[in-house]
């Protein structure tokens, strides 16, 4: 079975995103990787990650999926969710607000995927 690597500049991305949203919606030690389960504020927050790695930096399900460590069926919902959630005006803004602030911040550089030269 092959194993399918995470490239470090999505992994930079996410941890960016999992701390902006943790910051934003008050959820101390919010993990990139987790067990399933949680409090449904942790779980909302996850999901809402989940959509902006997706959202922000146009990742697809399944590059965001092996991010988090979870089933592209997964992001999936959690995208639908998020954006159906859209239609509350305060949560909008809030997303609005970390989508912008995503936007500004820099992104990884290509070297960052390669090893050795050769890249992954």
């Amino acid at each position: 079975m092959q194993t399918i690597k995470i490239r470090n500049s999505d992994l930079l991305r996410a941890r960016l995103v999992v701390a902006v949203v943790a910051l934003e919606f008050c959820v101390p030690d919010m993990p990139l990787h987790y067990k399933r389960g949680g409090n449904s504020r942790l779980t909302f927050a996850r999901q809402i990650a989940m959509y902006l790695t997706h959202t922000v930096y146009q990742l697809n399900y399944a590059r965001v999926a092996r991010t988090y460590k979870r089933d592209p069926s997964t992001v999936g919902h959690a995208c639908r969710l998020i954006e159906d959630c859209r239609d509350d005006p305060m949560l909008d803004e809030q997303l609005s607000k970390l989508e912008t602030l995503l936007d500004m911040a820099p992104i990884p550089a290509p070297e960052m995927d390669e090893i050795d030269g050769a890249k992954r």
